[in-house]
This record gives structure tokens, C-alpha cells and sequence, in this order.
């Protein structure tokens, strides 16, 4: 006779739980990583009305001296700038956009890690000497886990 081992009460409760969905806020120090980005993609848009400046101008340039020699072609070049200048600044609101997210994105990276901290601070002030502090991957200030770590430890042997 064989009798096969029925799964326990845990096991089947791990085996229902949904898959744990992890939500990141990317926003987790509002005033300053708006301001960072805000700040970051104003200072490309100021550049990019410079460069975009600058095409037009060569751009204006070059139309009067093809116009000079062929004004049939004015109105050829004319409907060529046009579409120029809303490819550019298409471009440029793609770019400022990127920019503000890639801010937003690198600045969680930081915001993340100082949060992380600051509630692990808290709690060893409470006197909680069990916890430890874990930085994601691809944090900043991740040369401060292990020197924390070590000052939680050394509280810990203390008390």
C-alpha cells in the first residue's frame, strides 16, 4: 500500500495567494524632484529655443540667397521651412519630454534611497535594533547600506 503525502494547510496557502504586484511611486519627495526636473527640462527647452533659433537663421539664410537665384522656387522653399520648423520643434517636445522623465526617473533613484533611510533612522530611534536596510539595484547612496547595517548591528550587540 502507498500513501502519498497530502499538502499541508501552508503549503496550499502559499499556493493561492495571488502573485505579489509591486507599484512604484516614482514620486516619493514631490518638491524636490519636481523642482529638479522642472528646472532640468526648462534649462533643454532654453537650449533647444537657441538651436532651433539658430537652424532657422541658416535655414533663412539660405532661402534668400536660393531665392536670389531662382524665385521660382520661393514658394517651394517656403512650404520646406514650414514643415522643417514643426519637425524641429516636434523633435524638441519629444526631447524636453524625455528629459523630464529621465529627471523624474534618476531623481526616485535618490528620493527612494533617502525615504528607505530616513524610516530605518526612525525606527532605530524607536529603539527597533532587529531591522536591517536594503537599497534596490539600482539605487543611489547604495554605499550606505553596509556602513548602516554595521551601526544597527553594533546598537544591537549594545542594548
Amino acid at each position: 500500500m502507498t500513501t502519498t503525502a497530502s499538502p499541508s494547510s501552508a503549503d496550499l496557502a502559499t499556493k493561492a495567494r495571488p502573485p505579489r504586484v509591486v507599484r512604484r511611486r516614482y514620486i516619493t519627495d514631490p518638491k524636490r524632484q519636481l523642482r529638479t526636473a522642472i528646472l532640468t527640462t526648462a534649462l533643454v527647452c532654453i537650449l533647444l529655443v537657441f538651436v532651433n533659433l539658430g537652424f532657422s537663421l541658416l535655414r533663412a539664410s539660405q532661402r534668400s540667397t536660393l531665392s536670389a537665384a531662382a524665385p521660382q522656387l520661393k514658394t517651394v522653399l517656403a512650404e520646406q521651412d514650414s514643415t522643417r520648423m514643426l519637425v524641429m520643434i516636434s523633435i524638441s517636445v519629444v526631447l524636453a519630454m524625455t528629459v523630464f522623465v529621465v529627471t523624474i526617473v534618476e531623481t526616485h533613484r535618490t528620493a527612494g534611497a533617502v525615504v528607505a533611510m530616513r524610516q530605518r533612522l526612525e525606527r532605530v530611534r524607536d529603539g527597533d535594533y532587529h531591522i536591517s536596510l536594503k537599497f534596490r539595484h539600482r539605487d543611489n547612496l547604495k554605499n550606505l547600506e553596509e556602513p548602516f547595517n554595521d551601526m544597527v548591528a553594533a546598537l544591537r550587540q549594545r542594548a
